[in-house]
């Protein structure tokens, strides 16, 4: 069975406008979840859906496969597993879906590998990223999501990232955090 990353990247955002392709350390942000994917030795395909032309075009130059999406499942209501149901409808094959979102940049090809290694262990329909919030409490953070491509899932397992590394962009305070700790952590690899 083939596994696929999936990385859903509509055109709108209300509370920060064109987040998706906005430029993060020099880059587009969603480049950054199409490079960890393509590091992954465990990831068949990556794809990208959208409903926009400009993001399309730009998961293409960078190597991945886009699907347009319907502009149904292009609404600020809409689920972000519904647009992942078209991309497996429209593929037409059974897959390990590894579900990545382009606003957690901080998230590694380690993080994507381990999360592929647990879930192909056989011992759970689905495996994401954690983060700890206070008292041990865990939380998910939206950076990796595996799961099969039936979607529903009996049993979860949890991979902890650190809270620094758990950053999902919705704002533009989050925009230059994560900007802040990627550019700290670019550096120390440097040193």
């Amino acid at each position: 069975m083939k596994t696929i990353a999936i990385i859903p990247a509509r055109s709108g955002s209300k509370r920060l406008p064109g987040k998706n392709i906005k430029t993060f350390c020099g880059k587009p942000l969603i480049v950054y979840a199409i490079e960890e994917a393509k590091k992954s030795k465990l990831i068949d395909e990556i794809v990208v859906t959208s409903d926009s032309d400009e993001i399309l075009s730009m998961a293409g130059e960078y190597g991945a496969f886009g699907i347009r999406r319907p502009d149904e499942l292009a609404q600020d209501s809409s689920r972000t597993i519904d647009a992942v149901k078209h991309v497996i409808e429209y593929l037409g094959y059974k897959a390990i879906v590894v579900l990545l979102q382009p606003t957690s940049p901080l998230r590694t090809v380690k993080d994507i590998d381990e999360c592929i290694r647990l879930y192909n262990t056989g011992c759970f329909d689905s495996v994401i990223t954690v983060k700890e919030l206070a008292s041990h409490v865990l939380y998910p953070n939206g950076a990796v999501y595996v799961f099969t491509d039936k979607i529903w899932c009996h049993s979860m397992s949890l991979v902890l990232m650190k809270p620094e590394e758990s950053i999902d962009i919705d704002t533009e305070s989050d925009f230059k955090t994560a900007e802040m700790i990627m550019n700290d952590r670019d550096k120390r690899k440097k040193d």
